[in-house]
């Protein structure tokens, strides 16, 4: 398989797993394979060239200057956005094509992006305040979803049992989304309301050493465990550089008799 580019503008000094680079200001990791990471600003993103006649795809999401965790692409979402193509080409490319897949907490839309120019009809959500990046990033990529025969629509959801209009996917993708007490419980209610026998459910998240955050994420299994069936996927089904023992990734299905 011929590797593809994607330009992904991040805002901390943050890489793609596999590089040990610091970025102080906003260069180009040519390497082959499937995403890339950089430093940036909104007015970089429109003093950059976009001649991409070096690259077989390019995806490039802007970040703002705010200190918010949306704003960054964390490395739990570059893990599961490649897990997406290195299952989806185990699968001979009939995995995500035409399926509805709808990711929680889309943030800048690094996995969702990555999912629509794979074929799939994605829906990403998050709350209000995230909508016009997030709605930016979708635009800025158009070209490169709609080439793939892909779909990608941002909406607003807050995490809770009532989910307005969304219907349930055949994909449910969540990366990193466990970080603050207050929000486990409302975001197993929304995985809960979207999710039926037949959804799959792909949750990436990163290993912290805070101890806040051990306890949260061994809640938040906890909770999961009551209403679904979860396996674990080992390192060598996911990315061979994109993946580390740092970052969980894996798939739960809901039980028929929780």
């Amino acid at each position: 398989m011929a590797p593809r580019y994607y330009i992904i503008w991040g805002l901390q000094d943050r890489l793609a797993i596999g590089q040990s680079d610091t970025l102080t200001s906003p260069q180009l990791y040519s390497v082959p394979t499937q995403a890339e990471s950089w430093l940036t600003n909104p007015e970089s993103v429109k003093s950059v060239s976009h001649d991409t006649s070096s690259y077989l795809k390019s995806n490039v999401l802007a970040s703002t200057s705010s200190s918010s965790v949306v704003c960054v692409v964390w490395d739990a979402a570059i893990v599961l956005a490649n897990f997406l193509e290195v299952e989806n080409e185990r699968c001979e490319k009939k995995w995500i094509p035409a399926k509805k897949i709808l990711e929680l907490g889309a943030g800048l839309g690094c996995v969702g992006l990555f999912a629509a120019c794979l074929g799939g009809d994605v829906v990403m959500t998050d709350l209000p305040e995230v909508m016009p990046l997030l709605q930016m990033n979708i635009d800025g990529n158009k070209a490169l979803w709609t080439e793939q025969r892909g779909r990608a629509i941002a909406k607003v959801l807050k995490w809770g049992p009532m989910v307005g209009d969304l219907d349930i996917p055949s994909i449910l993708l969540v990366a990193d989304c466990v970080y603050y007490d207050q929000s486990a419980e409302p975001l197993i209610e929304t995985i809960c309301a979207l999710t039926d026998k037949d959804t799959d459910v792909i949750i990436s998240q990163e290993d912290r050493e805070q101890e806040k955050l051990q306890k949260l994420w061994q809640y938040f299994l906890s909770l999961l465990c009551q209403k679904f069936d979860i396996t674990w996927v080992p390192v060598e089904l996911q990315h061979p550089l994109f993946s580390s023992p740092d970052i969980i990734l894996l798939r739960a299905r809901k039980k028929l008799h929780p």
